[in-house]
């Protein structure tokens, strides 16, 4: 057992503690620190044998402290999925559907968390159960307890606080096994946990055939090995000898300048816990808890009642503030368009002679002369008739993927289809098939959406399919 101090440089306004919790192999890690970086007061790191977490809190003389709890790799799974759009809103609703392939039961028994990579999402899914046992083991603990962090991001984010190249491959080798994260571009893109098994030569097997298929995808990064154990970091370091790798080991992680305090061991050991410091201190959308649904932990808030009342002032000030200067500015704008209105419409009046048309009766008289040309337009090009567009949309559409359709328009420039998928897969197929054709031009995906039933899961979609004008 050991305590560290002055771990941090820098300090903050706050000075509320957390508690950050990892299991290593049979025991466990505590880090005791400030929420929010950076710090410089006491930092108290402990190393406790195994033991219930309610009496590990209880040792720790946890009262009012947030605890966060790092989760083991091997306690939850871990899958790469993409979508072809970015709003959070919308993989939150569908994601549990996108992985539950992958998962060895119903998704209803699992709870999803995920990082965001634009499109590319990794999606950490728990099960229930397992979150239930440790609140249980808690014990009157419980409400402490805000977050529990996959081990990946642990690791993805204790390593690019400390790492500058972009892309690495880094191999953490410690008694229970061997983790390997791969780093593309500061995004995390894959992470797989090798653990220690009786046989040498079947986990050595094992760990040669990731570091064989990583290998073949990697744009040949820096290999980082953290060699926690003895004989797992040979084990590693000889893999990446035969296959003819360069490595190095990771850098000691940023924390200032009493950072030189902590050992080559010491170093290694706290990467997953001060990287969950510093995932909490990361924007709230980049943050993974797999503390879900049922299972979110009530706010607790520690504020005095005068704090609470100054704050309600100063709201109250800004709110009012900021209210009288929107209507303002609403009252200068609508005096403007009035203004501009009637200068129009009298300029309009002396060069035409006439009043201005109405935007109705505009768009009425330009839909119908696009109506009348492009009917004349059909009857005179019957390479672009509608039913040999129709034909062509037939012949690209993937023979393989289940489409129900709902709608059809075909014309001389445009045609826009809905209709419903089983997956954003079957979706994403589709429009790189009709992307193939000589005809279309662009073909766009212009709305998603998605139903449940009890029938099961399915995504609408409206594509819409521009026509080229030469041939």
């Amino acid at each position: 057992m050991s305590t560290l101090t002055d771990l941090f440089s820098t300090r903050i306004g706050g000075n509320r503690k957390a508690v950050f919790i990892y299991k290593d192999s049979r025991c466990y890690r505590v880090v005791t620190v400030q929420e929010k970086l950076p710090v410089r007061d006491e930092v108290r790191v402990r190393t406790y044998e195994e033991t219930a977490l309610s009496g590990l809190l209880e040792a720790e003389g946890v009262t009012k402290e947030n605890v966060y709890l790092i989760l083991e790799p091997g306690g939850y799974y871990a899958n790469r999925v993409s979508f072809p759009f970015t709003e959070r809103q919308k993989i939150e609703g569908v994601i549990k559907y996108e992985v539950k392939d992958y998962l060895p039961l119903a998704e209803s028994d699992y709870l999803t968390d995920f990082y965001q990579a634009g499109g590319d999402i990794s999606a950490f899914s728990v099960y229930r159960e397992t979150i239930s046992r440790i609140l249980e083991e808690t014990g009157p603990y419980r409400e402490n307890l805000k977050a529990v962090i996959p081990y990946d991001m642990a690791i993805y984010y204790g390593m690019t606080a400390s790492v500058e190249e972009e892309d690495y491959l880094f191999f953490d080798a410690g008694p229970g096994g061997v983790f390997i994260q791969y780093v593309e571009d500061r995004s995390l893109r894959t992470g797989v946990w090798i653990p220690r098994s009786s046989s040498d030569d079947r986990f050595r097997s094992a760990l040669t055939a990731q570091v064989l298929m990583i290998s073949r995808v990697v744009r040949t990064p820096i290999a980082l090995v953290n060699g926690r154990e003895e004989r797992m970091n040979e084990v590693v370091c000889g893999i990446l000898d035969d296959r003819g790798l360069s490595y190095r080991e990771p850098p000691k992680i940023n924390m200032g300048p009493a950072s030189s305090r902590l050992s080559a061991e010491d170093t290694g050991a706290l990467i997953p816990l001060f990287g969950a410091v510093s995932c909490l201190n990361g924007p709230p959308q980049a943050r993974v808890n797999l503390l879900r649904e049922e299972f979110k932990p009530h706010m607790r808030g520690y504020v005095s009642v005068r704090d609470f009342i100054f704050a309600g002032i100063l709201l109250f000030l800004l709110f009012a503030v900021s209210t009288a200067g929107l209507l303002l500015d609403m009252n200068f704008r609508k005096n403007q368009v009035l203004l501009l209105r009637e200068r129009f419409e009298s300029l309009n009046e002396k060069v035409f002679g006439r009043r201005v048309v109405p935007e109705s009766e505009a768009r009425q008289l330009l839909e119908d002369m696009r109506s009348k040309v492009g009917l004349a337009q059909e009857r005179t090009d019957g390479r672009y008739s509608s039913l040999r567009l129709l034909e062509e949309l037939s012949l690209f559409l993937p023979p393989d993927v289940v489409i129900e359709y709902t709608d059809i328009i075909i014309e001389r420039d445009l045609i826009k289809f809905s209709g419903k998928a089983r997956t954003f897969s079957d979706i994403d197929k589709i429009r790189k098939e009709l992307g193939l054709s000589e005809y279309f031009s662009r073909v766009e995906l212009a709305n998603t959406g998605t139903t449940g039933s009890t029938e099961g899961f399915t995504v609408s979609f409206t594509f819409e399919i521009e026509i080229t004008s030469e041939l």
